[in-house]
């Protein structure tokens, strides 16, 4: 077979390596590039191929010292492409807000919702624990519980809420002694025992006794017992929980969030609407992102400068999503999300984002 004429490309690469690296390693890398098909390296180069090469062009260690990147022939259509640009551009200002240089990170938090105790995919959430072990925050972004029996819609089962509160309890309780800092942020299910006492036309002063904020009594430590005892008072100093409007949590330029009206089907619908009403509160300066729970979908976009997310759901499959008059159209959607922050809590967007787990679906019918 006919050895095939050796490309610029190839020469290049040649006369670039060839002051730190042997003729077999030159062969190796060119060969690897004809195996991947890349343009420009129509051949397998033996060790003694680039011997010969080197020979024939006098190209030994000294008389390609100076060659450089620069010097690159194939770098032509570069140039040209450069200059067409140049000739027809137009004034700008180029901002880089959202990209931070890894150095330049110092925080990553963790952030789970919708889990749904004891609907929870315990496996997947473990997942998610175990493998971001190196988080400095994790936030617990709203329906942490189902609040089953206090729903008003129809119930196939009959669940306890204590044992929510222990599935919820034991789970804050292993982040406690695993990371530096556990935020609680309130869903709509976190909430429904508080509302279920108010539509019962109980007043405040009335249910308080029954202490229905279920997130404050878990971020103050309070173990029950099968029964509803107290049973203990753990040390939880490390968990945040902001009774003033509980929903949304902002940890340096970030907001956590959850709404607590009607999602959407539709993958950054919510996180767009809420977004509009968020910074009309806060500034660009103080704002950089949204995480957004609820809606049990994956989003990642940047709408306006601004790093918008749906972080999906750790919940198993959940009944009452698939029934003839739920408001979703879509399955849900399991994941998390991962935000890194500089010291300045500036959020970097290429490395934020949503981790997409899968979806729920229920078992297909048999044919009748």
């Amino acid at each position: 077979m006919a050895t095939l004429k050796w490309s610029p490309q190839e020469e290049h690469l040649c006369q670039l390596l060839l002051p730190t690296n042997s003729h077999r390693e030159i062969a190796e890398e060119l060969t690897r590039r004809f195996d991947k098909g890349l343009k420009g390296f129509p051949s397998e180069r033996s060790e003694d191929a680039v011997r010969r090469k080197c020979d024939r062009e006098d190209w030994d260690e000294e008389t390609v010292a100076s060659y450089t990147e620069d010097t690159n022939p194939v770098q032509e259509q570069w140039k040209i492409i450069e200059g067409i640009i140049e000739k027809h551009k137009s004034a700008s200002i180029s901002r880089s807000r959202g990209i931070l240089q890894p150095i330049q990170i110092t925080t990553k938090i963790l952030a789970l919702s919708d889990i749904h105790f004891p609907f929870a995919d315990a496996e997947k959430l473990k997942q998610a624990v175990d493998d971001h072990e190196d988080a400095d925050i994790v936030v617990l972004n709203g329906d942490i519980l189902e609040g089953y029996i206090f729903s008003v819609f129809d119930k196939s089962q009959t669940i306890a809420a204590v044992d929510e509160y222990r599935a919820a309890f034991a789970f804050v309780e292993e982040l406690v002694g695993r990371f530096p800092k556990v935020v609680l942020v309130d869903g709509n299910h976190d909430v429904r025992a508080a509302r279920a006492l108010k539509s019962a036309n109980f007043p405040k002063e009335a249910s308080q006794v029954f202490r229905p904020n279920i997130l404050a009594r878990i971020a103050n430590g309070e173990k029950l017992d099968a029964t509803g005892m107290l049973v203990d008072k753990l040390d939880f100093s490390n968990v945040i929980y902001q009774e003033s409007e509980s929903w949304y949590v902002r940890i340096g330029k970030t907001l956590f969030i959850h709404p607590h009206g009607h999602g959407s089907s539709t993958p950054g619908m919510a996180v767009r609407k809420h977004a509009l009403k968020l910074n009309s509160r806060y500034s660009a300066d103080e704002i950089d992102s949204i995480v957004c729970g609820h809606t049990h979908q994956i989003y990642k976009g940047v709408v306006n400068g601004q790093l918008l997310i749906e972080q999906g759901c750790l919940a198993s499959f959940l009944k009452y999503s698939w029934s003839p008059t739920s408001e979703y159209t879509g399955n849900g959607q399991q994941g998390y999300a991962v935000i890194y922050q500089d010291s300045e809590g500036n959020t970097d967007f290429n490395s934020s984002g949503p981790v997409y787990l899968g979806e729920c679906h229920p078992p297909k019918k048999s044919i009748v």
